[in-house]
């Protein structure tokens, strides 16, 4: 797929007749190397040397330029910086040779240089070859890893030949220390329908707890209601502080904002959320994920505490974990621990889980047709024009993002609470979302954002690949799109899983390889475990707080 993605990309073919023309140069100046380690012409030989170099200058001095005034590069820069100084450092190499061949008048050389000539002869041919093969990477990979190979073992067979021949020498051909520069400078060019048993069935298995349960409620009922409010708040404050932090990584890591800016915009916008979305996923985790009619405090007080530790053992690890789905798992697990299977929803419990592959593979999809329409748009103006226009528009996505991560996640948590009034017959005979539940999950929310999280902006905004400014623009954009799709739709989706699945397709468009494929397979697993992890974690508190009523 992401071979026909670049082949849509706009092209600038020039860079790759400039590497030609550059490469052509070193050969030629190797040929009249090796002629003048062979003796014959050592005058027209140095002249034709120094010629070629001023040639290659030239060139040099294109391409650099043309990086400069191009916001369409066949490859990174960098990389494109670093294969045309390492060309021109081998042919100015040759000149300093020259040089030091007049400098002492030397017109006759070593048979070991000799070889040694012909071995930078069969070198700069090898990267001739090569250089039309970039143009197509993919296709021509084996090619090219075959001509590295063989270049390797040229240049060792070279060092072979170096120290023996200089003995007797009274100048150095080829410096190690150049040589050895040269060769650590080699660019790394990869291209860029519900099925619920009804509750009576389970009656028997019921009437072990109800009888304990009916006595807390007597005594504690209030009380409890009120600390299981605060626990899940605490909740929302660590959600915000874990995953609101996916919302800025972009924005920091492209340099656009510094971190406690980018806190407070996104906590902002993660408070004024609820005014731009309904409430469908908080009635999706409130009635949706378990049956409302085995809600009790055990259970939610339960759900909240597997949640909350998985997402402390994420943070402390870095790990960028889903606590949406951590409070799912939660619920689950507690849901499991007191009644068995018939507690779960299926319908709703399969649209979440359906959402951890479907969320991270549209963001995954979005980001790189927004990174080509950009591309097109943009094609004729200049990578600083276009740097500066998007690190303007990255304050859009950036918000946009955190307004789809506060509309989305602090709902969840408003269904967690609504759900306990519910159970305890606070709502009535109807299920809702009180106003008060609302503005305290956005607020504490945005209090946890405020708080950061930076080791997990750091893993987001760096670790998985690098992003500019126009990158992060998509990545956001992707991330923010999916999210509210998702959340009119009512489905509890993860923010961390939306964002890292968008800037792994922006790094995947740039290149394959720009993306620390290990890292982000170690993030998957992560993704993977969260729920099981958390309703384990979950379940073995319910059974702990029916141990000790």
């Amino acid at each position: 797929m992401m071979s026909i993605f670049r082949r849509l990309m706009p092209r600038e073919d020039r860079f790759f007749e400039m590497f030609s023309k550059h490469s052509k140069t070193v050969v030629a100046a190797a040929n009249a190397l090796d002629q003048l380690l062979q003796g014959n012409d050592v005058q027209k030989n140095c002249e034709r040397i120094v010629t070629l170099e001023d040639e290659a200058d030239d060139v040099t001095r294109e391409v650099l330029l043309a990086v400069r005034r191009s916001f369409i590069t066949p490859f990174d820069r960098g990389d494109i910086k670093d294969l045309i100084q390492s060309m021109d450092d081998a042919i100015d190499m040759m000149h300093k040779t020259v040089k030091t061949i007049r400098l002492f008048e030397q017109t006759s050389f070593d048979p070991l240089m000799q070889q040694m000539g012909g071995e930078i002869v069969k070198a700069a041919n090898l990267i001739a070859e090569a250089i039309p093969l970039l143009d197509r990477l993919g296709a021509n990979a084996q090619r090219l890893a075959a001509i590295a190979e063989e270049v390797t073992r040229v240049e060792g067979r070279s060092d072979e030949l170096h120290d023996p021949g200089l003995e007797g020498s009274v100048f150095t051909l080829w410096p190690r220390r150049q040589r050895d520069g040269l060769h650590d400078r080699k660019p790394n060019l990869r291209r860029v329908g519900e099925s619920r048993r009804p509750l009576r069935g389970c009656r028997q298995r019921d009437q072990r707890h109800s009888h304990r349960e009916r006595l807390m409620d007597a005594s504690l009922a209030f009380p409890l209601l009120v600390g299981l409010v605060v626990v899940a708040l605490f909740f929302d404050f660590l959600n915000g502080l874990h995953d609101a932090a996916n919302s800025i990584a972009t924005i920091v890591s492209t340099r656009v904002l510094r971190p406690q800016y980018a806190v407070a915009r996104a906590a902002f916008f993660n408070f004024i959320a609820f005014l731009f979305f309904g409430l469908h996923v908080a009635e999706t985790l409130g009635t949706g994920i378990i049956d409302p009619a085995i809600v009790s405090p055990q259970v939610i007080f339960a759900a909240l505490m597997g949640a909350i530790i998985w997402n402390i053992l994420t943070r402390i690890l870095g790990i960028p974990s889903s606590s949406s789905h951590a409070l799912v798992g939660g619920l689950v697990g507690a849901g499991l621990a007191k009644v068995g299977f018939s507690s779960i929803v299926w319908n709703g419990l399969l649209k979440t889980v359906g959402a951890i592959f479907l969320s991270p593979a549209i963001g995954f999809l979005l980001a790189p047709v927004l990174v080509l329409a950009v591309s097109w748009l943009f094609v004729r103006q200049t990578p600083f024009a276009v740097d500066r226009t998007f690190r303007i528009m990255q304050f859009v996505s950036a918000s946009l993002y955190s307004l789809g991560h506060g509309g989305n996640d602090a709902q969840k948590t408003m269904g967690i609470i609504a759900v306990l009034l519910f159970s305890r017959g606070y709502l009535g005979p109807t299920f809702y979302v009180p106003f008060w539940v609302v503005i305290s999950c956005q607020s504490a929310m945005a209090l946890g954002t405020l708080f950061g999280g930076w080791r997990i902006v750091h893993t987001m905004g760096s670790k998985i690949t690098r992003l500019n400014p126009m990158q992060g623009f998509c990545a956001e954009t992707g991330g923010a799109l999916t999210l509210f799709g998702a959340t009119w739709l009512g489905i509890p989706v993860s923010t961390t899983h939306t964002i890292t699945g968008a800037i792994v397709g922006v790094g995947a468009a740039r290149r394959v390889s720009a993306v620390r494929w290990g890292l982000a397979g170690n993030i998957v697993i992560a993704w993977i475990v969260t729920m099981p992890a958390a309703a384990a974690i979950s379940a073995a508190f319910y059974g702990l707080v029916s141990l000790l009523q």
